[in-house]
């Protein structure tokens, strides 16, 4: 007979046998599912500015190498005698029994199988089969069988023997390998659903540890890849658990890892990537895990964490020259972060050398402007200088030209005005040419040159590039410019500039100061006295008010004493209470008080004092100004009153349709929307240019009416200005859609859901046309389509309002699609989330 190879560890580990039966001599093991290139799962996509973003995917490692040989039967010839029970193919010697036909056929295919003629042992096999059909060597035929398919290479042939033999037998010692031979076919074709229970059935009948836990490492996969993400983790972390003889740890951390990245379970991810750092068996995996444990700790915060895994991995030998160039590059980007400016420039002398070129500038970027931040401005500018000498092409090479510029500011270099005119002139970022020239206009400022220093910050008087704070205080050192430089009218121009834009800012009793005093140089006293009045009724602490007072008794002087005539008029209701010309009295004072003291409560009692002492008079003119007082005051409850009243009286002219548009505002926001509705409708046929937000308040508010028509006409309008900002167009595009989804206009109202979408992609706005895009669905019986968008709302966001809301829509969705379980688990997600959310709220 055939000489017998050794029986391998790892056959004798996969089909563990309790019985002497024959089965042909193979070399053949159970491979590695999959082909021969490591899995590399396909990644469930990450926010752009996530921690994930970051860390490049590491591929798990290949499966471990098995022995390619199965444990050999006894030869067909014999065996010298020593064990009664093979089976011969040769004649039998005096005594013997001869072998059965079964016995025979079976040995024969055995004998053809070992000669490795693969074919005739397939063939016999299958006459084998066909002659025996209730043959006690079945099971051990069609394993064989397909074994011979294999390794002619037949992959279907070979799958329907397995198949077979695991349909037909529930156990035995070669159903657990039959099962791992068709879980291995179906995952090399990639399907995962299929070979999943096959790798199940492998590992619940394997008797190794070995066996085991390489059918449950490729489960793990075929899960994942089915998307049953709880169920793989609790696999993974089974295999996470076996730490004896486990070649699979490292990969089963390595998805645990990258499946929290992707459900943004940070610190889940951290810990993982930090466990790998220490513990992975490859030293260029340690490496790669360390750089991404050490991005995760700089986003959660862990510093001390980052700067030690980030030299982990600088120090690791396992490592790239790219991943220690990167961590390099994150570990400086750290020291600066943290303002360790002398460490980052230890750490920058100790690397730079190994630095690719690629990252260079960017390295030398952070040193240079540690060198400018600890004060060493000649060494921080050798920098930028190299900078822009070496890598004249790089991105850092134009902010390195900014840093320069700063440096010489900062130090008051003596060229720097000159180079800042250069670095204007060739830069193309707006935002930096303006800060630049803020810094030339602070240096003019500062050397009193005021035209020099006015025509810089002219420049960036309208700039929108510069943050509010340096725009307000080049705005007002424009007025103070122009003051110094005695030009009284281009005073006035830049601090009213400066007023209307910032209110609210730290400067304005200086700046109305500086403004009435020009006005007084060009004679023009109303406009200063209101000036210097508004610092008196307004500005009551600021320490210019005594200046104020002291030009106000000036300037009453220049004008008549127009306190003296209110004073008059005062006494001649004392006098002459019931004077014909109290009506007249009242209005004068009322006036006095509403335009040069902004007093506009007592403007008011003194309107309505006119107004009741001679109506056919001033019913008209007092009204209209109590309406400018009320609106002045902002009491909108008052305001609503004196409006309604005047134009019942259909009184001309009519009143302003700034102040129906706040009116209407206020009622909007008070969700009094059939008032809202009427004011700004009013407000709307009087305007000549109007406001984009006027029409959107006015497209909700008949939204809120069932006005679907007037929404339809007041959102388009509202989008027909081109509002810039992409979360106002959205917020137009919502409307519209309603306003379409109540006209049963659903293809139009989808479109203005789409826009919308592609304008938010994410916050409450997104959130908002996800739930609307759900509901023109619904109207259409769509329900499961409609279900699925309500659902993702409640998994992208969780919003105390909103979310509840998708979900009880979601809800009803599934109880209309006929999914009842889809509705109960998504209620019970909405109990759990929501314990106290009594009823939707759709927005």
């Amino acid at each position: 007979s055939p000489s017998e190879p050794e029986t391998p560890a790892w056959m004798n580990k996969v089909p563990p046998t309790g019985q002497a039966l024959p089965a042909p001599r193979v070399q053949a093991s159970y491979p590695k599912p999959g082909s021969d290139a490591p899995y590399d799962p396909t990644p469930v996509p990450v926010a752009a500015d996530s921690p994930a973003s970051k860390i490049p995917k590491i591929k798990p490692h290949n499966p471990p190498e098995t022995n390619d040989e199965a444990a050999a039967p006894p030869a067909a010839g014999g065996n010298n005698g020593d064990d009664p029970t093979d089976i011969r193919i040769a004649p039998g010697q005096p005594g013997v029994p001869a072998a059965s036909p079964e016995e025979t056929q079976f040995n024969l295919a055995n004998d053809l199988y070992d000669r490795k003629q693969f074919a005739q042992a397939a063939a016999e096999y299958e006459r084998y089969l066909g002659q025996y059909a209730e043959g006690k060597h079945r099971q051990a035929a069609l394993w064989w069988m397909g074994e011979a398919y294999r390794q002619l290479k037949r992959t279907a042939a070979a799958r329907s023997s397995y198949q077979n033999l695991v349909i037909a037998f529930q156990e035995g010692e070669f159903v657990g390998p039959a099962a791992l031979r068709l879980a291995s076919i179906d995952y090399e074709a990639k399907d995962y659903a299929t070979a999943l229970p096959l790798f199940r059935k492998s590992a619940a009948l394997a008797k190794t540890d070995e066996v085991r836990l390489i059918s449950r490492y490729y489960e793990a996969i075929c899960l994942e890849q089915t998307d049953r993400r709880d169920e793989t983790k609790e696999v993974y972390e089974e295999i996470l658990g076996i730490t004896k003889e486990n070649p699979y740890r490292d990969d089963a951390r390595l998805a645990l890892a990258t499946m929290a990245v992707n459900d943004k379970h940070y610190n889940e991810a951290f810990k993982q990537y930090e466990a790998l750092s220490r513990e992975a068996a490859k030293p260029d995996l340690q490496a790669d895990a360390s750089y991404k444990a050490g991005l995760l700790a700089r986003d959660l915060g862990q510093n001390d964490a980052a700067a030690m895994l980030y030299a982990r991995a600088i120090g690791l030998p396992g490592g790239s020259a790219g991943l220690r160039a990167d961590a390099v590059l994150a570990q400086l980007h750290l020291f600066y972060d943290t303002n360790k400016y002398k460490p980052l420039l230890d750490a920058y002398a100790t690397a730079k050398s190994a630095i690719p070129a690629v990252q260079q500038p960017e390295a030398m970027l952070l040193a240079a402007n540690s060198q400018r931040q600890l004060g060493k401005h000649t060494e921080a500018r050798e920098i930028y200088d190299d900078i822009l000498r070496q890598f004249p092409r790089s991105p850092q090479a134009a902010d390195a030209r900014y840093q320069r510029i700063i440096s010489l500011y900062a130090t008051n270099d003596a060229n720097f005005v000159k180079e800042a005119d250069d670095f204007i002139l060739s830069s193309t970022e707006p935002v930096k040419i303006d800060q630049v020239r803020l810094m030339k206009a602070d240096t003019l400022f500062k050397k009193n040159d005021y035209d020099g220093a006015a025509l810089a910050y002219g420049m960036i008087d309208s700039s929108n590039s510069l943050p509010p704070k340096y725009r307000a205080e080049a705005a007002y050192r424009l007025g103070y410019c122009y003051a110094q430089a005695r030009k009284p009218e281009q005073t006035v121009g830049a601090f009213r500039k400066f007023l209307d834009l910032y209110p609210d800012h730290p400067f304005v009793t200086k700046a109305l100061v500086m403004r009435a005093l020009a006005y007084e140089q060009m004679k023009k006293y109303d406009q200063a006295l209101a000036d210097f009045n508004e610092i008196i009724s307004d500005h009551r602490t600021a320490k210019e008010r005594e200046t104020a007072e002291q030009h106000k008794i000036f300037l009453l002087g220049q004008q008549g004493d127009p306190k003296g005539m209110a004073d008059a008029c005062r006494v001649l209701l004392k006098d002459y209470p019931k004077s014909e010309s109290s009506g007249m009295a009242h209005y004068f004072i009322a006036t006095a008080l509403y335009e040069p003291t902004k007093d506009y409560d007592g403007a008011a009692k003194e309107f309505e004092a006119a107004r009741q002492a001679n109506p056919k008079e001033y019913a008209a003119k007092s009204g209209l100004m109590l309406i400018r007082c009320e609106y002045a005051l902002k009491d909108a409850k008052k305001l609503a009153t004196e409006v309604d009243s005047y134009q019942k009286a259909k009184t001309q002219p009519g009143v302003p349709p700034s102040i129906l548009a706040w009116l209407g505002e206020q009622e909007y926001d008070a969700k009094d929307y059939d008032a809202a509705e009427r004011h700004l409708t009013a407000s709307t046929e009087g305007m000549g240019e109007k406001p984009p937000e006027l029409w959107l308040m006015l497209a909700r508010s008949r939204l809120t009416e069932g006005k679907f028509d007037g929404v339809l006409e007041a959102s388009q309008k509202f989008l027909a200005g081109s509002p810039p900002e992409p979360a106002t167009r959205a917020a137009g595009l919502l409307a519209q859609g309603e306003a379409q989804l109540g006209l049963k206009k659903y293809d139009e109202a989808q479109k203005s859901v789409d826009e919308c979408l592609q304008l938010q992609p994410e916050g409450v706005l997104n959130a908002r046309a996800r739930i609307l895009g759900g509901k023109i669905l619904f109207a259409q019986g769509k329900y499961a389509e409609a279900a699925k968008m309500y659902m993702s709302v409640s998994v992208l966001y969780d919003d105390s309002e909103i979310t509840p809301t998708a979900l009880k829509l979601a809800v009803e969705a599934f109880e209309k699609a006929g999914q009842a379980a889809e509705a109960k688990k998504a209620d019970a997600e909405l109990k759990s989330r929501f314990p106290n959310y009594a009823a939707a709220k759709v927005p």
